[in-house]
């Protein structure tokens, strides 16, 4: 069975991905189109201390104009677009609403990770202003 046009994540895998976002303060935005089905969806979580990526990861940054020196930052994971959706602006939409509502909040910066093959997630981040971050 698919969901999201991916296989079901195992429940256990979605418990710990729940969890996260709990503790962290986080949240999830989804889309939907009018009448169908969901089409695309992002988590974030709030952080005050930098996460290092995995190897083989890239992290970038967007800082906010609002920027609070001493906010937390928006860390944004898990994003999806449904294939019959790409292309379409749909994922730029979700990072955009994610990225106003920790700007509204406080926060100093977003982050995404992506794995340094992921050419079409480097492409939107430099399309949204996110600057690749130095390995601490």
């Amino acid at each position: 069975m698919h969901q999201f046009g991916i296989d079901l994540l195992a429940l256990n895998e979605l418990t710990a991905l729940r969890k996260m976002i709990k503790e962290a303060g986080g949240g999830l935005l989804v889309a939907k189109a009018r009448a169908g089905p969901i089409s695309g969806m992002i988590a974030f979580t709030f952080h005050e201390e930098a996460v290092q990526p995995a190897p083989g990861f890239i992290q970038s940054e967007r800082a906010f104009e609002t920027r609070d020196p001493d906010g937390a930052n928006i860390g944004l994971l898990s994003l999806f677009v449904e294939d019959a959706y790409r292309r379409r602006g749909l994922a730029r939409g979700l990072v955009d609403q994610a990225c106003s509502y920790a700007d509204r909040k406080g926060c100093a910066a977003a982050i995404i990770s992506h794995h340094e093959k992921n050419t079409a997630m480097a492409g939107l981040c430099e399309a949204l202003g996110f600057k690749p971050r130095q390995r601490r």
